[in-house]
């Protein structure tokens, strides 16, 4: 399942404003040298002079910073309120690390990250999601899913996340779910994805994520225990650039792989997850 945002940072830039403001609310500090106040200073750049052409170090930090802006801006618009301790423990990593995730060769904020907006997604389609140990337990049509969230900074390390996952389930006793975050593993390294055109943009993706499938099924052949994993969801939101138009865009991509018995298969669970995933995916104007 795909879906495409065009992204547009000016749009972006009154509503991450207010993520920061919130960050501090929740008594997280935010430095002048976070990435979180690096990713303000590109939009603000970007919006100096709209019709000046901009740099390419530009064009590329402001890609990732708007995939990342649009992340925190669901999850601290949607946050408990009062936080609970253990979202409040996942926001103390999420602001750390660095402007560009390349730089990071463990990204334990990031990851933090993806298991917060998970949880936000859910909730916001009517599916209950408790933070904790496990990451995600998630409760659909009367039956509570253990979800443990990863998020590989890069392909060599998607074995390591995968065996995490799984030492982390078998502590449960219980089946559960392993979702994988894709976005660090499919890009090209230090780069965006570019495409011809729009309409290019989700069957490249797509293939992306095909590529990868095909590269690690030896992982989950040897990885994975069909006893212990009702599934497993794959995500990928690309960052790329339309060679057409100059417009930067994030190309969406979700997969399942089920496993186990039919009985126990959260194959109804999953397919709601993702439609969640989808809904979340708002489109942005042209930027």
């Amino acid at each position: 399942m795909q879906a495409d945002e065009l992204v547009s940072w000016a749009t972006l830039l009154p509503k991450f404003r207010e993520v920061l403001l919130k960050l501090r609310s929740l008594g997280l500090h935010v430095s002048d040298t976070s990435r979180w106040k690096k990713y303000e200073g590109y939009f603000e750049e970007a919006l100096r002079d709209p019709e000046a052409p901009l740099a390419e170090w530009l064009v590329l930090s402001l890609a990732f910073a708007v995939r990342e802006a649009d992340e925190m801006i669901e999850i601290l618009t949607h946050v408990p309120d009062p936080a609970d301790s253990a979202t409040l423990k996942l926001l103390r990593e999420v602001v750390k690390g660095t402007p560009m995730p390349d730089d990071e060769k463990s990204a334990p904020g990031r990851e933090n990250q993806y298991e917060l907006y998970l949880g936000t997604v859910l909730r916001q389609a009517g599916i209950s999601a408790c933070h904790g140990n496990p990451d995600l337990a998630a409760t659909f049509d009367g039956h509570t899913y253990f979800i443990e969230a990863k998020r590989p900074s890069s392909l060599s390390r998607v074995d390591d996340r995968v065996r995490s996952a799984m030492k982390q389930i078998r502590r449960l006793g219980k089946p559960g779910i392993i979702a994988v975050c894709l976005d660090q593993v499919i890009r090209p390294p230090r780069g965006l994805l570019f495409v011809r055109h729009f309409s290019d943009l989700a069957p490249a993706v797509a293939q992306l994520v095909d590529e990868f499938v095909i590269k690690t099924a030896r992982i989950w052949r040897s990885r994975v225990d069909p006893e212990l994993i009702g599934g497993v969801l794959m995500t990928a939101r690309v960052p790329a650039q339309i060679i057409a138009s100059g417009h930067l865009a994030i190309g969406t991509n979700h997969r399942i792989e089920l496993f186990g018995d039919e009985p126990r298969e959260p194959s109804k669970f999953l397919a709601a997850v993702v439609a969640a995933y989808l809904r979340a995916q708002k489109s942005g104007g042209a930027a």
